[in-house]
Formats: C-alpha cells, structure tokens, sequence
C-alpha cells in the first residue's frame, strides 16, 4: 500500500503518530489522553476527530490498526510514515516543508506514565543530545540510553532519593549508573556537581528546560529553548562536561 502524503497529518496527529509508534499499542483513550490539548500546546487548530479520537483517525489513515478492546498499534505504514516524517529533518522544517512544529510545553507529573511517554516522544524529535539532570535515577537513565537521539547524560554522584533506596551510598548509585552504561551502548555518562537546572540540549535546533527530575513526584514543565539558548547552555555544559568524571560500563 502506497504512504500516506504526509500534508494529511496536522501536528497533533503527528505527535499521536509518534506517541503510538514509541509504545506500540495503547488504548484509544490513553492515546488521546497523551496528546490532549491541556498537556501539550501548540497555536494551530485542529479537526474534531483528531482532537477528539486521534486513533480513529490514524485507523482511518491506515497509520494504525485496532487490536481489539478499543486498543491501536501502529500499521507497517505507520511505522514508514514515521520515519519518512524523520528523514524530512530541520531541512524541511525550516524552508516551510510538509509540517511545522510550534514551541512546545509538556506539563505533567513524571509518575504519570502517559506524560512520562510524552516527554520521551518529544525527545526523539532532537539529535545528539547532552541531557543534564543532577538528580537523575538509574532507572530514567536507562529509559533515556534507550532512545537514539540521547548520547551523553550528565548527572550527579551522590545519592537519589527519589531511587528510594535505603542507606544508599554514591557508590552505590556508581554501581547503578554503571549497569545503565552497559545497557545503553553508545550512551556516555559523566558526573558533576556542577550543574542544578535540567536541560535537553541537541548539538542543533532547540532544546527544552525541564522544571523538576524525570525522577521526581511533583508537578513539573518541559518548556522548549529558542536556538540561541539552546546553543549558549550547550557550550556551558559542554565545558563542564570536559571535566566531569565518566562512568565506566560495567565489565569494562
């Protein structure tokens, strides 16, 4: 079957196209849920349906298909629409091309798995990117490590509470951050006291300013930086980066 032309898709089915092909089946609901207007904001308007039944509508489009118990898992075409819509990149963006992204802010709870995936999905759109966060559990560093477009983490050594473990040690969150490194292959890490406010910041485009920890319970916003900004935190962090301490991986 041929590809959809991706002029059919406004940004948010878009988004709820990435969001189903990140998870690979969801119900219908949490698909709206994820992508609905008061968690992320964009400035365009979009069609009832998309607004309000998303996978209806990539059902529609044959970018999705229902699995039974109103749950959806992308089509093969859903899948090669995503990556077609990937390999348009900031080229396309920039010169007006087939879709274009607004600025964005995610806000959420980070033990909400729906915002949790939301944050993960936006962070797909980037490239090389250092993510900083000082307080950083083990366990987000792995689910980071995972995704492509992550290839240096740069967080703290001392100890996490929000790993809730008892009598922890910094060697002991070491240990941890090691096994992460092992499992994500080509991600790097490094530690740093050095650093406070939590970033995403590509080697291109704009980033995102993060609110509180991935690893936190309270509320927080992911706010995207302008260029400029992105660019300037990039240098700075990149400084600090330099003489930061690496995490070994594990076996090494």
């Amino acid at each position: 079957m041929a590809l959809v032309n991706p002029s059919v898709l406004t940004p948010y089915l878009e988004r709820a196209l990435r969001f189903l092909v990140l998870v690979g089946e969801t119900s219908r609901e949490s698909l709206t849920e994820a992508v609905r207007d008061d968690r992320v904001m964009y400035s365009f308007s979009v069609a009832d349906m998309d607004r309000l039944d998303p996978g209806a509508r990539l059902i529609k489009l044959d970018l999705a298909k229902d699995v039974g118990g109103r749950r959806v898992a992308p089509t093969s075409g859903g899948e090669r629409m995503m990556k077609a819509l990937d390999a348009v990149g900031n080229t396309e963006l920039e010169s007006g091309g087939l879709i274009h992204r607004e600025p964005v802010a995610i806000v959420g709870n980070p033990t909400d798995p729906i915002f949790y995936a939301s944050i993960l999905t936006e962070l797909t759109h980037l490239e090389n990117v250092l993510f900083v966060d000082r307080y950083l559990p083990a366990q987000v560093v792995g689910d980071l490590a995972s995704l492509s477009s992550i290839r240096s983490i740069l967080t703290g050594p001392g100890p996490v509470a929000d790993e809730k473990v008892p009598n922890d040690t910094g060697e002991r969150r070491l240990d941890r951050l090691r096994i992460q490194a092992g499992i994500g292959g080509g991600v790097s890490i490094r530690l740093s006291k050095q650093i406070h406010d939590r970033y995403a910041l590509p080697d291109e485009g704009s980033g995102y300013i993060i609110g509180a920890s991935l690893g936190g319970v309270k509320l927080t916003t992911m706010v995207q930086l302008s260029e400029s900004a992105t660019v300037s935190l990039r240098l700075e962090h990149e400084k600090i980066w330099d003489e930061a301490t690496p995490v070994e991986r594990l076996g090494r």
